[in-house]
């Protein structure tokens, strides 16, 4: 079900929607900038949103950043419905947190937590936007030689 959930936002949003802001508007960055806080607005309606704060949004602001880099990056989607479905996956069965849209508390049932910590998971989409770009790196200078 997960990965359906991805995949669908993904096509929705950085392939139809990019598409047809890119071609009202003509620029990359505003058809990914524009998209992604559309997205970030629409998950406004998740109840981890109101719960965090100002850290909500921007978890989703950042997110969908980031994704929409890797689909103008890749030209395509494959890389983001990846990288959709494997934080989705991790927040709700590794990581989980009461206050989500699908109520799961994955391995908080062991170390007793009951929210999600939102600097950490804006931290680890740091450290994925940092893995992402040393893979692109490396492979990038594997081919070149």
């Amino acid at each position: 079900m997960i990965l359906f959930q991805s995949a669908a936002e993904e096509i929705l949003f950085r392939g139809y929607m990019y598409r047809m802001f890119r071609s009202l508007r003509g620029g990359a960055f505003w058809s990914i900038f524009v998209t992604s806080l559309i997205f970030a607005l629409l998950h406004g309606f998740n109840p981890e949103m109101l719960h965090y704060g100002i850290f909500g949004p921007l978890y989703y602001m950042l997110a969908a950043l980031f994704l929409g880099i890797v689909a103008y990056h890749t030209n395509g989607l494959a890389a983001p419905i990846g990288i959709h479905f494997a934080t989705n996956m991790f927040n709700t069965s590794i990581w989980g947190y009461g206050t989500s849209t699908l109520e799961n508390m994955g391995l908080q049932n062991i170390v007793y937590r009951h929210t999600l910590d939102m600097p950490f998971a804006l931290f680890g989409i740091f450290v994925i936007v940092i893995s992402y770009g040393a893979f692109q790196f490396f492979k990038h200078k594997m081919n070149r030689s």
